[in-house]
């Protein structure tokens, strides 16, 4: 099955070694374990990292700029414009 998990928010930084919140764990956590059991997973954050570590990531940027709030705000249409069309390229059966 083909699943693409979408983050909650655009404003925050999603760090391979923090989190944010617990969201973002359960998130990266539901990612991990639905590709172990053999779905085609994909998962979309905004500003992060993740990429660097796992494949099957989309994301804005992988860096880390000085105010994410405010990047986010200034970018979120450019951003809502990437994630939309990474969904239909990847053509999911499910989101989360």
């Amino acid at each position: 099955m083909k699943i693409y998990i979408l983050t909650y928010t655009f404003k925050t930084f999603f760090s391979l070694n923090k989190r944010h919140s617990g969201i973002d764990a359960a998130a990266l956590a539901q990612f991990e374990i639905l590709t172990e059991l053999g779905h085609d997973v994909r998962l979309f954050h905004a500003q992060g990292e993740l990429n660097k570590k796992y494949n099957n990531i989309d994301y804005f940027i992988d860096y880390k700029v000085q105010n994410t709030k405010d990047y986010a705000r200034k970018n979120k249409s450019s951003m809502e414009t990437k994630m939309i069309n990474s969904i239909k390229e990847f053509e999911p059966d499910i989101l989360i």
